[in-house]
């Protein structure tokens, strides 16, 4: 990451790579049945196995999956969701300073589906060509670090430096117009100083 060019906005889950599976994408469930297919009310047995059928979730080979499948599933979609959204609020707070879409790591789930657990979003951090518009472009960049429900470290260290660059144009900014000031005051003292007083011409003929 460097400061003044492009630095990324990272959020992971820490999730393992162990649970990486080797089946391909199977059927996902409808009913949300725990893999017992005893969840709901009791109901006609020969209609509820046939929907048991369709609703359980499966690997590509056909098979159930097991609970502790199933719950690393369920907390792999959760994870998903999350990565996701938390991604969504750097890309719409960053607006024009976000560049390109945001890239993910997958895990795969016991069903063979790819799921997000880390994202990260890159976002430009250059000074601009005045202090005024640094300042402005930081106020964003900082907003957007922070934008997502729960910001992480890396997000909280991307806010600290666009802080950090954001103040150093505040003083910039304020150098200058302490500048202006000084040249305006030495100016309007110049020009009373060079002014003389009229006086009256008696004219005699």
């Amino acid at each position: 990451m460097k400061l003044g060019s492009l630095i990324s906005i990272n959020f992971y889950y820490g999730q393992g790579q162990g649970a990486r599976g080797e089946v391909r994408v199977g059927p996902l469930p409808g009913s949300g049945a725990d893999g017992g297919g005893k969840s709901g009310p009791a109901k006609d047995p020969e209609k509820q196995d046939r929907a048991s059928n369709t609703s359980l979730y499966r690997d590509v080979t056909g098979k159930p999956l097991s609970r502790e499948e199933i719950a690393k599933l369920l907390d792999l979609k959760k994870r998903d969701k999350e990565v996701r959204r938390h991604e969504a609020a750097h890309m719409a707070a960053g607006g024009t300073y976000v560049k390109g879409a945001p890239t993910y790591s997958y895990q795969i789930g016991p069903d063979g589906r790819r799921y997000a657990v880390g994202g990260e979003v890159s976002i430009d951090t250059s000074k601009e060509s005045d202090p005024a518009r640094t300042l402005q472009k930081m106020r964003t960049v900082q907003r957007a670090a922070l934008a997502p429900a729960n910001p992480s470290p890396q997000d909280r260290l991307v806010a600290a430096k666009a802080a950090m660059i954001a103040t150093q144009a505040q003083m910039e900014l304020m150098q200058e117009q302490s500048v202006k000031q000084e040249i305006q005051a030495a100016s309007t003292a110049d020009g009373g100083e060079s002014s003389y007083p009229i006086k009256a011409i008696d004219i005699y003929v």
